[in-house]
């Protein structure tokens, strides 16, 4: 059984059945018709390992109380680890499938270790005021640009533990913007 998704994200609240964006659960998200987006937290609460399909431009965030997971292509989800998740953000199209033998579970298992650590690197490394930058580097090397820039900065902030505030002031200017503001120069014709 296969979960997907093919959208830009929308986080998912369980807890009321609306997406943190204030858009009511009616709206359409491309998944399967048979699965609803409560479909990915069900999934999640089950306790059975799912693993993060897709490819390398592919991931997913789960929302926790106090902090958020990113985890890329590979990784394994679900468990008890996995349990107290609010919300499922998926970066471009994503699915879960089970894994397939032993083996694919150690890798994923692997892969999960892989991208926590990945995490924590950009959570201690660096003093507090530079988490977002580096994070929004280290994001944008992964994902496509307009991916990146539509994540919530709340989601943001609780992958590196910084204020939601503190990630929107290290918030790239997206790349039109850069053109704004310069002179125009007019092209002579002699």
């Amino acid at each position: 059984m296969e979960i997907t998704s093919n959208n830009i994200p929308i986080p998912i609240n369980s807890s009321r059945g609306e997406s943190r964006a204030g858009i009511p659960p009616s709206f359409p998200l491309t998944l399967p018709p048979r699965l609803d987006p409560q479909a990915w937290l069900e999934q999640l609460a089950s306790g059975e390992v799912w693993v993060v399909k897709g490819g390398q431009s592919q991931a997913l965030i789960l929302e926790k109380p106090h902090t958020a997971d990113f985890l890329g292509f590979g990784a394994a989800l679900g468990m008890n680890l996995d349990r107290h998740c609010q919300a499922v953000i998926p970066l471009g199209e994503v699915s879960l499938h089970r894994p397939r033998s032993f083996l694919e579970q150690q890798w994923a298992y692997r892969r999960r270790q892989y991208w926590i650590e990945w995490q924590q690197r950009l959570t201690e490394a660096y003093p507090l005021q530079q988490r977002g930058s580096l994070l929004w580097q280290a994001l944008q090397d992964i994902l496509p640009m307009e991916i990146v820039q539509s994540i919530p900065d709340v989601i943001l902030g609780k992958m590196v533990g910084i204020s939601p505030e503190m990630m929107a002031a290290t918030r790239p200017a997206p790349p039109w913007l850069a053109t704004l503001g310069r002179p125009v120069v007019a092209e002579s014709t002699g």
